[in-house]
Order: structure tokens, then C-alpha cells, then sequence
């Protein structure tokens, strides 16, 4: 029996190689970032329709101040997020050294607040309530 350390993997295609040669990061990242700038879109809407909500069903809320303090706490989190995001994609070209540790302090700081933004609408959504049917 061969055993699987014995086989090697086949060399890179001449194709492969050309591609990660010609590979251009600031697109890469300028793509990333914009489909994450959707996903924060998206959830910014929902906390607003949350918040929407939370203000309409004001009288069958046990949670509303807390309610409205996270959702108030987690859209300006967003709005913190979607302007670094803005600035990172817009302004820094990762290719250029210069740019680099402006860029990766940035990163970071998006990074966190994407952490506490998810820590909040964790809380956000065990504490809420749906609106009571109406018959």
C-alpha cells in the first residue's frame, strides 16, 4: 500500500502562476469591502425595523429602555463602521507601504466594532419581543 505522505501534489499550471502574479490586491480588498459595506446595510435596516418596532409596541415592551439603548448603541456602531469601511476603500491602496499601517489600524478598529456590533444584536434580539396579535 502507498501511503498518502508518499504522493507529492502536481506542479502549478503556468495559467495559476500568471494569475497570482498579475493578482491585484486593491481590488480584492475594494470588493470585500463593499460586499461587507452591504451586509452592515442590510443589517442597519433591521435594527431600524426593529427600533420601528420597539417604538410602536412602546406599551407591551418590558425591555424598551433597553431595547432602544441598544438598537440607538448598535446604528451608530454602524455608522462608525460603514465610514471607516468608506475610508479604507476609498482613500488607502494596501499595495503601497505608506498606506499599510493606517490601513491595518483601521482594519482593526472595524474589526472590533464588528464584534461589539454583533454582541449587541445578540442581546437585541433575546430581549425582543414581538408585538402581540391582534384578533
Amino acid at each position: 500500500m502507498a501511503s498518502m505522505s508518499s504522493q507529492q501534489d502536481p506542479a502549478p499550471r503556468s495559467e495559476d502562476i500568471d494569475y497570482l502574479q498579475n493578482f491585484n490586491n486593491n481590488k480584492y480588498v475594494t470588493r470585500k469591502t463593499i460586499t461587507q459595506g452591504l451586509v452592515d446595510i442590510a443589517l442597519l435596516l433591521t435594527n431600524v425595523s426593529q427600533l420601528k418596532a420597539v417604538l410602536d409596541a412602546a406599551d407591551h415592551q418590558p425591555f424598551f429602555t433597553l431595547l432602544i439603548t441598544l438598537l440607538s448603541i448598535s446604528i451608530l456602531l454602524q455608522v462608525v463602521q460603514g465610514t471607516i469601511y468608506l475610508a479604507l476603500g476609498s482613500q488607502f491602496d494596501v499595495d503601497d507601504p505608506t498606506h499599510q499601517p493606517v490601513a491595518v489600524i483601521l482594519n482593526n478598529m472595524a474589526l472590533s466594532l464588528v464584534v461589539v456590533t454583533t454582541v449587541i444584536n445578540v442581546l437585541i434580539n433575546v430581549f425582543h419581543v414581538q408585538n402581540p396579535k391582534t384578533g
